[in-house]
């Protein structure tokens, strides 16, 4: 199955409409179905879909649509491990590169969520200070 169709499997599973997940992708309609109609997909489509539907990466990169989910909205550091440890063991090389490298994206922005907000409790520091 092809990463179009896993993407409108997993709408379809969190029972959203078309309209509120492409709200959600920040996309337009005729957008999202231009998504599932594609055998590829960005890395950014991929990390959006996965913290909105809590499937692991691994989920994209296996032949069957029976992608592990996550515990909540996030990806747990063991169900990564879990992930990439079955996508090593059926020697699904290029999946695995293609896994870390949206694992690689979701973690630079979370640093950059990270330091702005760390940016943000200096300041507020300062405020405090000043007050």
């Amino acid at each position: 199955m092809h990463i179009g169709k896993k993407i409108k499997a997993l709408k379809d599973r969190k029972g959203l409409s078309n309209s509120e997940f492409a709200r959600m992708l920040d996309m337009t309609e005729n957008n999202l179905f231009s998504v599932f109609r594609r055998e590829e997909s960005t890395t950014g489509i991929l990390k959006k879909v996965i913290e909105i539907t809590g499937v692991t990466p691994n989920y994209f990169f296996s032949d069957s649509d029976n992608g592990q989910i996550s515990n909540g909205n996030s990806i747990t550091g063991n169900k990564v491990l879990n992930a990439s440890q079955s996508v090593v063991n059926t020697e699904n090389y290029s999946g695995c590169i293609e896994q870390v490298k949206v694992l690689r994206e979701l973690i630079e922005s979370k640093d950059s969520q990270i330091s702005v907000l760390k940016d943000i409790n200096q300041y507020l520091k300062v405020l405090k200070n000043v007050i």
